[in-house]
């Protein structure tokens, strides 16, 4: 997806995900915002399946976004959009140049 500088107006939180211990041997996942960045967001795919008397609906999407100066996207992170959670699937560095960021994440999966 080719995206102008117009095109990427949609401000996403990045979340990390981290493991933190809980004091009594064990461990919790937990997520803090690493970063916001301006994408341009399409979406690729949607479905939806009724099981156990409940529909359920996920979808994939792509979000291209500038390079940020630290590397902050990895495939284990989260992204935020319009209250909305993704799981990051994959992250390609377009054309190995740097400059802008292909990120492919799933909505409405658990991660």
């Amino acid at each position: 997806m080719a995206a102008s500088a117009g095109d990427m107006r949609h401000l996403v939180t990045v979340k990390s995900k981290g493991r933190t211990s809980d004091g009594g041997g064990g461990y919790y996942d937990s997520s803090t915002s690493s970063d916001t960045v301006y994408c341009a967001i399409r979406q690729m795919n949607h479905k939806e399946s009724y099981q156990y008397g409940k529909l359920d609906g996920s979808g994939m999407w792509e979000f291209v976004c500038r390079k940020p100066s630290t590397d902050v996207v990895f495939q284990k992170s989260t992204l935020e959009y319009d209250s909305k959670v993704f799981n990051v699937r994959s992250v390609i560095n377009s054309g190995e140049r740097d400059k802008y960021l292909i990120i492919q994440a799933e909505e409405g999966v658990a991660s």
